[in-house]
């Protein structure tokens, strides 16, 4: 009977056999780099499923979500689109998509920039902040399971290591 342990020992066996097999081709690899950055990228993954069901259960995406937070720390809730398309890491246009659809299920509306005629403005609705008020509460509950396992001391560790890896991804592309 195979079980969900035996079926890790034999996936990691495999991994063994693949990474012995690419060294063999390829000298220069580092196992234990790869090792960790497949798992790095598994943990990444299966964070982002998780992610997208606390989110997609108030039919929201992450981004969808992190552009009604980041309205919502303003003090008249309201930013520039291109403004917000840099503090969420996203091209204009992917934030025109963004805004159609949050502006749709009227959870934003654009209004002209009282300081330009030619701009225009994202407000946060009433009814976009009741849903953000709503929806918090589970967010912070779920970092919060997200990393629970770890004792404080592993979780300014895992804080570094991570500063780390971003640091060195600086001039990687």
């Amino acid at each position: 009977m195979r079980t969900e342990h035996s079926g890790q020992i034999e996936s990691k066996k495999a991994a063994k056999t693949v990474f012995a097999e690419l060294r063999a081709e390829f000298p220069e690899v580092d196992p234990e780099a790869i090792e960790a950055t497949l798992a790095f990228v598994e943990v990444a993954a299966q964070r982002s499923l998780t992610e997208e069901h606390l989110y997609g259960a108030y039919q929201l995406s992450r981004g969808r979500f992190e552009i009604l937070m980041l309205l919502r720390r303003q003090r008249d809730r309201t930013l520039a689109p291109s403004v917000l398309a840099k503090f969420a890491g996203v091209s204009r246009a992917t934030m025109t998509q963004f805004l159609d659809i949050l502006e749709r299920d009227e959870l934003v509306r654009r209004k002209p920039d009282p300081k330009d005629r030619r701009a225009s403005l994202v407000a946060l609705t009433a009814k976009g902040e009741k849903l953000v008020n709503r929806v918090l509460p589970k967010h912070f509950q779920w970092l919060t399971r997200f990393v629970k396992i770890l004792s404080s001391s592993e979780r300014k560790e895992l804080r570094r290591l991570l500063g780390k890896l971003k640091d060195g991804m600086q001039g990687m592309v």
